[in-house]
């Protein structure tokens, strides 16, 4: 019986997406189990995120939470034509970034730069991205970027180097599909 079938490269992407669906899943029902709350996750480019206050657990480790996220199950088509913004009310630590580029199934390669934009015009990146395998073993349908670095509460347009492969459909309202995780920065 073969568990993963496929190329070492078709199955280390497999493997990741499903390690980043296993994290995001913990993650989001640990922080639903402890505050009350569940993360914030649309359909719409322009969304406001709650601003709840990160549980004290004695010190623990920090928790990576889902800051933004558009993304949806359905069929989805080239070209972002509509900005992906997001506003936060706190300080975020941004550990990862990875937008879809399903390009009707060919994926994008080489993978390019994702980037955030405050409304006051600070750019923050460009962050080089590494190619990840996609549904159906698309190379380079997903582009993930690896930040590391703060931003401050404020409203941000994300912006991929590539907005012509850009997966989006009509339930994102045209936005280009684009998850961001983070911590949470106590101040």
């Amino acid at each position: 019986m073969r568990y993963l079938a496929g190329s070492p490269r078709l199955i280390r992407g497999r493997l990741f997406v499903f390690v980043c669906i296993l994290a995001l899943s913990l993650s989001c029902n640990l922080s639903s189990l402890i505050s009350g709350n569940s993360p914030k996750s649309g359909d719409s480019s322009d969304q406001e995120i709650a601003s709840t206050s990160a549980p004290d657990i004695a010190n623990s480790a920090e928790t990576v939470e889902v800051l933004f996220d558009i993304s949806n199950p359905k069929q989805v088509f080239n070209g972002a034509s509509s900005p992906s913004k997001f506003t936060s009310k706190e300080t975020w630590k941004i550990t990862q970034i990875y937008t879809y580029h399903w390009n009707d199934g060919q994926g994008q390669e080489p993978s390019g730069t994702i980037s955030l934009e405050s409304e006051d015009g600070t750019l923050y990146g460009p962050w080089e991205t590494i190619g990840v395998d996609g549904q159906g073993g698309v190379a380079y349908a997903y582009w993930v970027a690896y930040p590391d670095e703060t931003i401050p509460a404020g409203t941000y347009t994300v912006i991929d180097s590539d907005p012509g492969t850009w997966s989006q459909n009509n339930d994102s309202d045209g936005a280009g599909f684009v998850t961001i995780q983070g911590i949470r920065v106590k101040e």
